[in-house]
């Protein structure tokens, strides 16, 4: 990822959600770019590169109480190659 010169980034806040998303902040100022996959998304995408298929997985989420059923993006014009359901 090229760095952005017009944000001179001294210091983020990145919270993981038990939803699978993140939060990306930057002097209290949310930064949309670096937020837009999430946790979950990302390692679903290393499990694949290791030869996994996560398409149709039910995982638990960290909270303990969530479930999350994962599905394979169909749009190949999207940056991500899965996405999630909250069950």
């Amino acid at each position: 990822m090229k760095a952005k010169s017009h944000i001179p980034v001294v210091r983020l806040k990145i919270l993981c959600f038990c939803n699978g998303n993140i939060g990306v902040f930057h002097d209290s100022e949310q930064v949309p770019e670096l937020q837009a996959h999430g946790w979950l998304g990302a390692w679903l995408e290393k499990a694949e590169s290791l030869g996994y298929n996560p398409e149709g997985w039910i995982i638990d989420l960290p909270d303990g109480q969530m479930k999350a059923k994962i599905f394979k993006v169909q749009d190949e014009t999207l940056p991500y190659k899965f996405t999630w359901e909250i069950l």
